[in-house]
């Protein structure tokens, strides 16, 4: 078995995850339906980059629910391998 993959740098998390939040504020904080998010998270468990509840691509947590700061709901985010 392979150790799991360190993900991105510190500094690379961050901007990720501020690119994502400033395209959600831009876009107007528009939020997907529960059950689109569910779907989502279903995809993210799934993928081989899941680890530890953490995307090792982007490097954002993927939380079991929804909250304010939750990539999986923000409209505006997309998968950072093109899942969804």
């Amino acid at each position: 078995m392979q150790p799991p993959a360190a993900g991105p740098s510190l500094l690379r998390k961050g901007m990720n995850f501020a690119t994502a939040a400033a395209k959600h504020v831009a876009t107007g904080a528009k939020r997907v339906s529960e059950e689109v998010r569910a779907g989502r998270l279903a995809l993210c468990v799934a993928c081989e980059h899941y680890v530890n509840k953490k995307c090792t691509k982007c490097g954002c947590g993927i939380k079991d629910e929804a909250g304010m700061i939750d990539k999986l709901s923000w409209e505006s985010s997309t998968c950072p391998v093109g899942k969804w």
